[in-house]
């Protein structure tokens, strides 16, 4: 069964919000073996985004300045005294500095949804519930947008559509899905900019 792409703030529910606690509820007392289907993310640490963001900052600026003075050094001697251990290894500095900012690049790219905030702060939403599967590149990608937003949300369900047959039927072809307060917002991917309006445009429940 195909299932169409709906990545709209305002898409049609398909389950009511009692019927989906409940059925969260229903496979969380395990089935099969010892691995349960549904698990509670734990708490996003709040200061770890943050503590990225420094190490980005402390990584990329001090590679520009690591670069500048190999260069002012090459050209004619640095300014100040440097360090006897810059003078014996003076030919790898440049090297360490690029890599440095290469590093510092990617750390401060990864927090792109720092930059944004709402207008109020505050979670928005009692429950979140994220379909996927074992075999799913597509829900390892969602999963980390939903993480760089967890400021904003609560702790993320996560359901195994395959320890279910009725969620198999109906969202095989569909993960990821995500399902805020009962109704399902994101299908097969989430759009970070409807994912915004969306927080923006619900009141805060904390």
């Amino acid at each position: 069964m195909r299932c169409r792409t709906d990545v709209g703030v305002r898409s049609t529910a398909l389950f009511h919000s009692t019927d989906t606690v409940a059925l969260a509820q229903k496979l969380h007392s395990h089935r099969n073996g010892n691995r349960p289907a549904v698990t509670s993310s734990p708490d996003p640490n709040r200061s770890q985004p943050e503590l990225k963001w420094l190490a980005g900052s402390f990584f990329f600026y001090g590679g520009i300045a690591l670069v500048v003075i190999a260069i002012l050094d090459r050209s004619g001697g640095a300014p100040i005294r440097l360090p006897g251990l810059w003078y014996d290894n003076r030919p790898f500095w440049p090297f360490v500095g690029l890599s440095s900012i290469v590093a510092g690049f990617k750390l401060l790219r990864s927090q792109r949804a720092l930059r944004w905030q709402p207008t109020l702060p505050g979670v928005r939403f009692h429950s979140v519930v994220f379909y996927t599967r074992a075999t799913c590149p597509l829900c390892d990608d969602a999963k980390l947008i939903l993480k760089d937003y967890s400021e904003w949300l609560p702790a993320v369900i996560d359901v195994d559509i395959d320890e279910d047959p009725e969620l198999q039927g109906k969202f095989t072809n569909c993960v990821p899905v995500v399902q805020c307060d009962g109704r399902v917002r994101f299908r097969g991917k989430i759009n970070e900019a409807l994912l915004r309006r969306l927080i923006e445009g619900t009141k805060p429940v904390s």
